[in-house]
């Protein structure tokens, strides 16, 4: 699983590394709703853990892929 702030970083530091515009998409207000459309539109269900703790993503995690890729 991983925390909302940990997902929201990762895609940050992937644009920044790869100098992409993150076209607002960097606050927390776009980012998760963009991104719960974009895995439901590719057939993955986001399950989210809304605990007392910090939210965590279920079913998701962070890899380093080929050239310190973010996936």
């Amino acid at each position: 699983s991983v925390t909302r702030i940990e997902l929201l970083d990762a895609f940050v530091d992937y644009c920044v590394k790869r100098d992409i515009p993150k076209n607002g998409f960097d606050s927390p207000r776009r980012f998760f709703p963009e991104l719960r459309r974009v895995l439901k539109n590719n057939g993955i269900e986001v399950v989210e853990n809304n605990a007392h703790t910090s939210p965590k993503f279920l079913n998701l995690m962070i890899t380093e892929g080929p050239e310190d890729e973010a996936i």
